[in-house]
């Protein structure tokens, strides 16, 4: 009877495994940006949106002044949350593709392994809105080219502001390769993206 359990077990362990490798060396180009990553941009059914996909934004906390992009929003029972991307630093139209936001790659696969490059984003709820939080100006976003990575939420934009004083210390770590440490808890996929 123990031996017959033992041997469905390992046959269910063998045919997971090969369904996972097959899955892995599928040569998809959607490998690059699964949808289940993607922003669902159909999920708000509000029309009163004070922020738009692709808007560039500063924030100001503090003495601290930061920016971002709204690349993503969510609507549940406490409203709209915007999901923004923060970046290093200013963000300008015409330099788009210079500007370090955060990120994190992440590795897909297990034999012939992929990564993955995803935003990191921040929710902030429509009630942490203010005065401090202004539009610069807006680009046109493809959601076929956005995964998303790393997701926190924010009732106000000092909470904002912890984020990004807890990502940017995350990227002074060195980031491990795509392909190494893949079970690891030591992994650092932090990093900043353009």
């Amino acid at each position: 009877m123990e031996k017959e359990l033992l041997h469905k077990y390992e046959t269910y362990i063998f045919f997971s495994l090969l369904i996972l490798v097959f899955l892995s060396c599928e040569k998809n180009a959607e490998v690059l940006h699964p949808e289940m990553l993607k922003p669902n941009w159909n999920d708000v059914k509000s029309k009163n949106l004070k922020l738009n996909i692709g808007d560039i934004i500063s924030i100001k906390v503090d003495n601290n002044l930061l920016y971002g992009i709204v690349m993503d929003y969510n609507e549940d029972e406490m409203g709209i949350w915007y999901g923004i991307c923060l970046s290093k630093s200013k963000i300008e139209k015409s330099k788009i593709n210079n500007a370090l936001f955060f990120g994190r790659k992440i590795p897909s696969g297990l034999i012939q392994v992929k990564c993955i490059d995803c935003f990191d984003l921040t929710y902030l709820n429509e009630n942490g809105l203010n005065e401090n939080l202004i539009i610069l100006e807006s680009i046109i976003l493809n959601r076929d080219y956005i995964s998303i990575g790393g997701k926190s939420s924010a009732i106000n934009l000092s909470e904002i502001l912890r984020d990004y004083q807890f990502g940017t210390k995350q990227r002074l770590k060195k980031p491990t390769e795509c392909n190494e440490k893949i079970f690891s808890i030591d992994r650092v996929d932090e990093r900043y993206m353009n």
